[in-house]
């Protein structure tokens, strides 16, 4: 068991507690993918009292973190780093859900699906990983109410879990930024 990443969720579960207390803002965001990038963005995101729907294309939430990262073939290599628990990753999702981020697996979203997406919420963030790569700028956004964040951010591949966390906060709090602006 990793008991960084293990701390890693624990403490995205209790700021995700703290989202509790927070008045609702009325704006909804859609986060694709549930690895450590689309965690932290969507806990960050209800911290700042936006309703967050995460989809996941696996049927388990957070999967890629119980699993060691696939070495690419790229000059640097991303931190290796032992799996979590998986109890240890339950618990935290049981905790994201019940406070009251929705958590929609075995639901794949990709290209095709991000205009449905756009039209639905008020701001939209890939954080699904190499697979879906975006040109973003610095705060993670690629277009108007559309965010990247982790390794989905072009030439960003070769980040760990926890830089991949910390690009979804980063990238959470641009949103919230954006979303504050558009409301006012």
């Amino acid at each position: 068991m990793n008991r960084e990443l293990s701390i890693l969720l624990e403490s995205l579960a209790a700021d995700c507690r703290a989202a509790l207390t927070v008045p609702r803002s009325g704006r909804c965001t859609a986060v694709i993918g549930s690895g450590p990038a689309g965690l932290a963005v969507s806990v960050e995101l209800a911290r700042h009292g936006h309703a967050v729907q995460l989809f996941e294309a696996a049927p388990l939430c957070g999967i890629t973190l119980l699993r060691r990262p696939a070495l690419e073939s790229s000059s640097a290599a991303p931190r290796s780093f032992e799996p979590v628990d998986e109890a240890a990753l339950s618990a935290a999702v049981a905790e994201l859900a019940s406070c009251g981020i929705e958590i929609v697996t075995s639901a794949p979203k990709g290209m095709a699906e991000l205009s449905d997406l756009l039209n639905s919420f008020d701001a939209v963030v890939c954080a699904c990983g190499k697979a879906a790569v975006l040109p973003a700028d610095a705060s993670g956004r690629v277009q108007e109410a559309l965010y990247a964040a982790g390794t989905c951010v072009k030439n960003q591949k070769v980040q760990d879990a926890f830089q991949a966390a910390q690009s979804g906060r980063d990238t959470a709090r641009s949103i919230h930024a954006f979303l504050t602006q558009q409301k006012a």
